[in-house]
């Protein structure tokens, strides 16, 4: 049951018997850094302060605004949005 409630994060599209395994590391990963960022929050809290631990979260939406933007210059960008950029 528990394999099942993790792979449901993920969403329908990777149910186990239609998953391609090179979608499963990236997925792992995420998820991996998304729970040990959870979990780091309040220890590092605790020692360094509130406001300074929040600044620590500020990179990773920057890069991915980054990342989105330079996906978005690509010409295949039209063609994974089916027409719409």
């Amino acid at each position: 049951m528990r394999r099942y409630g993790i792979r449901a994060l993920a969403g329908p599209r990777f149910r186990p018997c239609t998953t391609d395994s090179r979608h499963d590391l990236p997925i792992a990963l995420g998820f991996a850094l998304t729970v040990v960022s959870i979990r780091l929050t309040p220890v590092l809290a605790s020692a360094i302060g509130w406001r300074w631990r929040f600044l620590m979260l500020v990179p990773g939406p920057i890069v991915g605004v980054v990342a989105m933007v330079a996906l978005r210059r690509l010409p295949e960008a039209r063609k994974i949005a089916h027409g719409l950029r």
